[in-house]
């Protein structure tokens, strides 16, 4: 997005899209499109900020175009609500987890998966990558940071200490 530009997502499925100089949103429902979307519980700007994912308690990730708030693709797969979202530094890949444990990673171009990852330390509760996507990390409801080798996606340690569920990463 361009700087100081935002976007907001509510219960009812209703995407914002905030300008920084009129801050006059563009308003769109993520229900509009082909599936019915329902509760937003999560969003991301690729990179480039040409594209809005989203995440929603009905398991579906959309994809969005910022410059009018038009649909773009549907990737289907997960069971449960997605509760986080996060592209790779070049924005070719778009990485989505859920409440159903798994975290999907798609070709941004695509709406297939590449790589499906069970992580089996409950819920995926948030994902983040590092700075140069070589690592992900994958916060879970029972209060677990599985840590992730990009290259090959294979699991390289699992993180614990939290009291509570891992409700952020970054």
């Amino acid at each position: 997005p361009a700087t100081g530009d935002f976007a907001t997502g509510d219960a009812a499925g209703i995407v914002g899209l905030w300008a920084n100089k009129a801050m006059t949103p563009k308003v769109f429902s993520a229900t509009s499109s082909i599936a019915a979307g329902g509760e937003i519980k999560h969003l991301a700007f690729s990179p480039s900020g040409e594209h809005l994912a989203t995440g929603g308690a009905d398991g579906l990730v959309k994809l969005w175009r910022t410059d009018d708030g038009s649909w773009a693709a549907d990737f289907v797969g997960h069971e449960d609500a997605v509760a986080s979202l996060c592209f790779s530094a070049s924005g070719g890949a778009l990485i989505s987890g859920a409440a159903d444990g798994d975290v999907r990673v798609w070709d941004a171009a695509r709406t297939t998966p590449t790589v499906i990852l069970k992580v089996n330390h409950g819920p995926v509760t948030s994902v983040a990558l590092s700075a140069d996507s070589r690592l992900l990390a994958v916060g879970t409801a029972e209060r677990s940071i599985v840590v992730v080798q990009t290259a090959g996606w294979w699991k390289t340690t699992v993180l614990r200490g939290h009291v509570e569920p891992v409700s952020s990463l970054a």
